[in-house]
């Protein structure tokens, strides 16, 4: 199916061969486009009674996926710009992004609304869990209306007439803006048109080969473009399942895979740092993809390194496509695969509905197999970053800040970056943003961020800093001042004091020298305890950036800040390493608790 607009997109949900079938399922819920329509129309009834009109700015930051989705779409079908916001950003940030954007309404909770003091404006909706269940609510919140923040999001509609009087959209208006962290460390709004979207999902639809029959399993972020384009907005285009059955972590990887044949998954979209740990605890699960379902794994976000590449397509038998593109190319732009002649492992693969090219410093376009700067240029492109002066264009074409060449059969292959960004599980982090945040401590004189290569992650975020003349402060106290004012994946992997910072005749920090002057610290300078426990503890801190206690160990893995599925690894490999034992796949995925893990170790020692 192609659709033209997206009034077109939403009116199609209307045929009775579509609104029966399934359009979202989780382990404990299950949607159809039936009722994805319905929440559509009453929420584009609600929008309408509030006043909200073609061009305004309406912020979602839902983490509930259907009413994220419905929102979502409701607001497009009316013409409505939506500033993307994660429910997980830090006031800081959002100050920032308000800063840019002028919004005229806004759908979150109630906390993030009070946290962030976004402004009163005639729409405002609140979306929070409702105690005792997984399902969310939505509360109109006027202040002289406060009794209905109690009442479900149901409640609040039922007595709002469905719209269906969707809005014809040009495709030069802008569907949605995503902010990336700009090189300044200041959010940069990329504004995403319709014609952009609608141009990109007819190419992702075509390339991934798509049919009715189609389930797509996307478990990445609906606040990034892979998550959102390549999930949820590719699912609705083509009127197939999507497949988000819980968030990602490492002890899931068997009911991830499992998930493949329970749903009959077609299509599965991950990033290279989720590949890494399916490869690394997959045992007895290699078969997983040999269905008569599953057509392609599709791996986007960031680079896909040769090795990973060929492990991955060994270890499962299966077609893998590797996805180059960025949030300004709406989510993707080259291709390599599924056609067998753009399918070189370590490349990006060729140009499908856009062009590319590579120039040199001097804006000169170059041949083949010389390196220099990748340009790409097609429908799928934006037109320019949101309020601000940077040209990020030449000839037409959007240079990305990525080192490339192109080989003599036009396939293309990136060799690094020009531009001074950490990609960190195909999360885009730029230093500057966290360096500001450390030079902004009072007991820090200044700081800076660099990124460590990792096999795993693609790169760790690596913090030097610089304390004060008689001040004192611990790893620890970093990290907990850096979780108050950026976001998770932001954070620094380790914390390093250094008594200066390298720096050549222009002032600028020298990074090589910076990191050659940073001594990479040991699990424990005092050797091994006599307790286990008082081992793992000091492991579990240096993972974890947290202050770890005895009354910890028996808490699960959720209920422990920083344990997430990087800090996982780290902390097994780091027992690997200290105690000198193997763990195995079903140890390391049987750690639930810090608890269980001294139970592992004790038997492992204890058979040495």
């Amino acid at each position: 199916m192609q659709v033209e607009s997206f009034k077109g997109f939403i009116e199609a949900l209307a045929e009775d061969r579509v609104s029966k079938k399934v359009f979202l399922k989780s382990n404990t819920s299950e949607y159809t486009y039936g009722n994805l329509l319905t929440r559509i129309r009453r929420v584009s009834g609600a929008v309408k009674n509030c006043g909200i009109s073609p061009g305004d700015n309406v912020v979602i930051s839902v983490s509930d996926d259907f009413e994220m989705i419905s929102c979502f779409l409701a607001l497009l079908a009316n013409g409505i710009t939506v500033v993307l916001i994660d429910p997980d950003a830090k006031k800081e940030r959002v100050k920032k992004i308000l800063s840019t954007v002028s919004i005229h309404g806004w759908i979150c909770s109630k906390e993030n609304a009070d946290a962030w003091e976004l402004p009163e404006t005639s729409l405002a909706f609140s979306v929070e869990a409702q105690t005792g269940s997984s399902s969310k609510l939505l509360n109109k919140l006027l202040k002289k209306e406060t009794s209905l923040q109690k009442n479900t999001f149901e409640f609040y509609l039922k007595d709002i007439e469905e719209s269906d009087d969707f809005r014809a959209v040009s495709n030069n208006e802008i569907a949605y803006i995503i902010f990336t962290s700009g090189s300044t460390g200041n959010p940069k709004g990329v504004p995403i048109s319709h014609g952009n979207i609608l141009a990109h999902l007819k190419t992702l639809s075509n390339q991934y080969e798509l049919s009715q029959s189609s389930v797509i399993m996307n478990f990445l972020s609906l606040y990034h473009a892979d998550g959102l384009v390549q999930g949820a907005l590719l699912a609705t285009y083509n009127h197939v399942s999507l497949i988000r059955p819980f968030k990602f972590e490492i002890a899931k990887i068997p009911h991830l895979l499992d998930a493949v044949y329970k749903f009959k998954v077609s299509h599965f979209v991950t990033v290279p740092t989720m590949l890494v740990l399916i490869n690394k605890y997959s045992e007895g699960y290699e078969k997983c993809f040999e269905t008569n379902d599953f057509k392609y794994l599709i791996s986007s976000a960031s680079f896909l390194e040769s090795g990973l590449w060929n492990e991955t397509v060994q270890r499962f038998q299966v077609k893998l496509v590797n996805v180059y593109g960025l949030t300004e190319t709406v989510a993707g732009g080259l291709f390599a695969g599924p056609s067998p002649d753009s399918v070189i492992i370590g490349s990006v693969g060729k140009p499908v509905d856009c062009e590319a090219a590579i120039f040199d410093r001097d804006g000169r376009e170059l041949g083949e197999n010389v390196t220099g700067e990748l340009g790409l240029k097609g429908d799928n492109v934006f037109k320019s970053y949101l309020n601000s002066d940077d040209n990020n264009f030449h000839q037409r074409f959007f240079m990305t800040g990525d080192l490339a060449f192109r080989d003599p059969s036009g396939i293309y292959y990136i060799k690094g970056r020009l531009k001074n960004v950490i990609i960190k599980g195909g999360i885009n982090v730029y230093p500057e943003e966290i360096i500001e945040i450390l030079n902004q401590h009072p007991d820090i004189l200044e700081a800076h961020v660099f990124g460590q290569n990792d096999p795993i992650w693609g790169e760790k975020i690596y913090a030097a800093v610089v304390l004060e003349a008689n001040r004192k402060l611990s790893p620890i106290d970093i990290i907990g001042y850096c979780q108050m004012h950026i976001e998770s994946e932001k954070l620094p992997s380790a914390i390093y004091f250094v008594n200066s910072l390298p720096k050549g005749l222009s002032g600028k920090v020298q990074i090589d020298e910076l990191r050659k002057t940073i001594a990479m610290s040991s699990v424990d300078d005092n050797g091994k305890s006599e307790s286990i426990r008082t081992d793992i503890k000091k492991l579990a801190v240096k993972a974890f950036n947290t202050q770890i206690e005895d009354s910890d160990f028996s808490k699960h893995s959720s209920n422990i800040v920083g344990w997430d599925s990087l800090a996982h690894l780290s902390l097994a490999t780091n027992v690997e390493d200290y105690f000198k034992i193997q763990l195995t796949t079903k140890d390391i995925l049987g750690i639930s608790t810090l608890e269980a893990l001294e139970s592992i170790v004790q038997k492992k020692v204890a058979g040495q």
